[in-house]
């Protein structure tokens, strides 16, 4: 290989002189963004600008990662490292006229991922592939998901739910048990039942029951909602811990929550009184029972 051709394709670009707009079109014309390169990926962010950077949530990887701007264009650019085999949602950060702007799409790039926040720009490096198990199996029997609803003691109301049952469920059979917060989001953007289909099917995991709850209305839970939620957690804790520590009977470490048919009262373990130990009888003096021993020989 020659040198030439080791050399990044944004490093190619910039040793043209001059670079003008006309050569930076045909340039993303022809490589697309992000620009994937073994190893190696290169974002780029056209426009004018104060500072630009790539934002985020993968570990192991700066956040922000800043892009550099080419002198005398509209063009930004920088490049990293990403894993073999990965997948990258990320947006733009753009700072202009002292105004930021977060949580940008890529202009220049047209896949996106959708979540309960919005999209998401998508990076996939060199040999990414969408996992099967993630897709639609038609030999796998599909379970049932079915809506249900319960008592909350923490949120002192009714909380919708839906049940995923395995295939072939049956009720007098005891099932593993997983509960999902935010349920909804999964179910939605996860494809959350067609992932515990193909698993199951495949005997990687076992057949279970999964609750995946809701928030009331399909809303993200109120302040005072998450604070009891919150209470509730740290009481549960704190109770646990002085039951298995013996602190239990100190009702004041105790915080207890809720009111009415919700509110929770726990018994007050006593502990068992301690038994004293037996009175010792005093010892005899030592000159008395010289006393006795002259006597009894006599």
């Amino acid at each position: 290989m020659s040198r030439a051709a080791s050399k990044l394709a944004i490093n190619r670009l910039l040793d043209r002189k001059p670079l003008d707009g006309a050569a930076i079109d045909r340039f993303i014309e022809r490589h697309g963004a992000p620009i994937i390169e073994g190893s190696r990926a290169t974002f780029l962010w056209r426009g004018h600008a104060d500072e630009v950077s790539v934002r985020h949530r993968v570990v192991g990887l700066p956040d922000p990662l800043r892009l550099r701007h080419v002198k005398d264009t509209d063009l930004w650019y920088v490049s990293t490292d990403i894993p073999e085999g990965s997948r990258i949602e990320y947006s733009f950060e753009v700072t202009r006229d002292d105004h930021t702007e977060s949580f940008l799409n890529d202009p220049l790039n047209p896949k996106l991922a959708h979540g309960p926040f919005g999209a998401s720009s998508v990076c996939a490096a060199a040999g990414y592939q969408v996992p099967d198990w993630t897709l639609h199996d038609p030999e796998a029997r599909p379970g049932e998901v079915i809506e249900r609803s319960i008592a909350s003691k923490a949120l002192r109301r009714q909380v919708n739910y839906h049940l995923y049952l395995p295939a072939r469920f049956r009720p007098v059979v005891r099932y593993p048990l997983i509960v999902v917060h935010d349920g909804l989001d999964y179910l939605n953007y996860t494809s959350a039942k067609t992932v515990l289909d193909n698993l199951i099917h495949r005997n990687e995991i076992a057949g279970m029951v999964v609750a995946f709850e809701l928030t009331r209305n399909g809303d993200k839970r109120t302040k005072d909602e998450m604070l009891a939620m919150l209470k509730y957690r740290v009481n549960r804790t704190k109770w646990e811990f002085a039951t298995r520590t013996g602190q239990h009977e100190q009702s004041a470490n105790r915080v207890e929550y809720g009111t009415g048919q919700y509110a929770t009262k726990k018994p007050v373990r006593k502990p068992a009184a301690k038994k004293s130990a037996p009175a010792r009888k005093p010892a005899a003096a030592k000159g008395k029972k010289t006393t006795a021993k002259r006597k009894a020989r006599r």
